[in-house]
């Protein structure tokens, strides 16, 4: 936290296969808390529950790729 002043946001990022959002959880709650934005990278490699656990559990303002969210229409209107 000493450098809180000069981040803005916490985002989440590299290779998603056997690393699903909800494995990062606490991690983005203790960032909401201290104020920052959150994004993911979600749905590139991972699949489209990989988006929707963005979403519903790490509550990020931005998903980032996000290919697999075309095979869910029902994620489509919801991201929509």
């Amino acid at each position: 936290m000493p450098y809180k002043d000069w981040i803005v946001a916490v985002g989440l990022d590299s290779a998603e296969v056997g690393n699903p959002p909800s494995k990062f959880q606490k991690v983005f709650e203790k960032a909401m808390e201290e104020g920052f934005l959150t994004v993911a990278h979600a749905g590139e490699e991972g699949p489209a529950e990989y988006i929707w656990e963005a979403i519903k559990l790490l509550k990020v303002s931005r998903i980032d790729h996000g290919n697999h969210i075309l095979g869910d229409e029902k994620l489509v209107r919801e991201v929509v």
